[in-house]
């Protein structure tokens, strides 16, 4: 009989560092059911505009909120490469 191999997908010994891209009433329900994870993954915000409750969820994981274009691709990809987010 075959062994199956266990395969992770996190980092070993880090935690996962999640985007999340927008600032509105969806994200912030996003970010707060990520947050509860027993994984603790570290959670950062691209918004365009500035929301007090998503920047606590990003300041108590270890995470970043910047305020910029979300609609840029380009932006997204240089804040993700910035913070080395994981997803």
């Amino acid at each position: 009989m075959p062994v199956l191999e266990e395969i992770t997908f996190m980092k070993s010994n880090t935690h996962q560092h999640i985007l999340i891209i927008g600032s509105g009433t969806r994200e912030h329900a996003i970010a707060k059911a990520i947050s509860r994870s027993v994984s603790s993954p570290v959670i950062s915000c691209l918004g365009s505009t500035e929301n007090p409750g998503i920047m606590n969820i990003c300041r108590n994981t270890g995470g970043t909120y910047q305020k910029g274009n979300i609609t840029s691709p380009k932006s997204a990809r240089d804040f993700a490469g910035e913070i080395q987010a994981d997803l």
